[in-house]
């Protein structure tokens, strides 16, 4: 009798162990699953960054230049209608250049954050893997 209350004790002792180690691979798969949309994200922000500013700044030097050749021109007098309006619009691309630095900001504060998540998954997952193995070492197979 006294045996098979020992192996009875065993068995639910192996039950609990499966049901920790199931409860550890779930948390673990979750973990991963949140790595790998960091880092999903991680690139679409990346990509982000490096389009947007340069565009931006190609299209202010232009206009720029276009409205630097208007005022140095004898025809400004005659076409300051023109004028007004490219300068205007030199003031608007340059105001969207501004904004567009503005978001490209945000987008490194973003970044950031999102390292940081990616670094607390990171060891998040180192630490539930050293976890398990100290279980698996303390309790065996």
């Amino acid at each position: 009798m006294a045996a098979i209350d020992m192996l009875n004790g065993a068995i639910d002792s192996f039950q609990d162990e499966v049901k920790l180690l199931q409860e550890e691979k779930r948390q673990v798969v979750s973990a991963n699953v949140e790595l790998e949309t960091a880092k999903m994200m991680l690139h679409k922000l990346q990509m982000k960054m490096d389009s947007n500013p340069m565009n931006m700044k190609g299209q202010l030097v232009l206009l720029e230049q276009q409205v630097s050749r208007f005022l140095c021109s004898k025809e400004t007098s005659i076409n300051s209608d023109k004028i007004q309006k490219k300068l205007k619009a030199a003031r608007r691309v340059e105001l969207e250049f501004v904004e567009m630095q503005r978001m490209n900001k945000e987008l490194e504060l973003e970044k950031r954050k999102l390292t940081l998540n990616l670094v607390d998954a990171k060891a998040r997952t180192k630490a539930l893997s050293y976890m398990t193995q100290i279980y698996k070492e303390s309790y065996g197979n």
